[in-house]
């Protein structure tokens, strides 16, 4: 069965480009989202570090724990541990689903077909466009608490040293 060429071919000769282009935006957006969340990992690694460590050493000194500047920092680092957790945990990728295309796509010609798939692959990108900006400001903020609970730190420990 041969099928007659879609009219509009002529008037878009780049389709077949622009498909490849659109199944790659899904392993480029997918990557981007493992970046973001990778780095995300990384900065709370770091922070449940380091806040262990002040802890740990300033145990050691024995410095006192009852301390406004103290509980602010650790009201710092629970709210930063929050903030990264949930950007790490937030969903919303959309990936090509095969059973989306069996039941939306297989009635149409193979151009239409790919005409079709660059139009639902553009709405895609925009939307997990949008959760990759979501985490990467989860993931700023997240830095920004740390930065305060590391200041708060800085701040107890030097109270506690005029205090000794």
């Amino acid at each position: 069965m041969s099928q007659t060429p879609d009219p509009r071919e002529s008037e878009y000769p780049s389709v077949e480009l622009a498909y490849r282009i659109a199944i790659a935006s899904y392993d480029v957006i997918q990557k981007r989202v493992e970046s973001v969340e990778t780095g995300i990992q990384t900065l709370l690694t770091y922070a449940i570090t380091v806040s262990l460590a002040v802890c740990a050493v300033s145990a050691t000194k024995g410095l006192s724990f009852r301390s406004l500047w103290f509980a602010l920092a650790v009201c710092a680092f629970i709210c930063a541990i929050a903030t990264g957790v949930y950007a790490r945990r937030k969903r919303g990728l959309i990936h090509l689903d095969p059973d989306v295309i069996y039941r939306r796509f297989l009635h149409y010609s193979e151009w239409e077909f790919k005409v079709q798939l660059i139009s639902s692959a553009a709405k895609h990108f925009q939307i997990n466009l949008t959760l990759v900006n979501s985490k990467l400001r989860l993931s700023d903020i997240t830095s920004l608490l740390f930065t305060l609970e590391v200041v708060l730190l800085v701040i107890w420990l030097s109270a506690s040293a005029t205090v000794r």
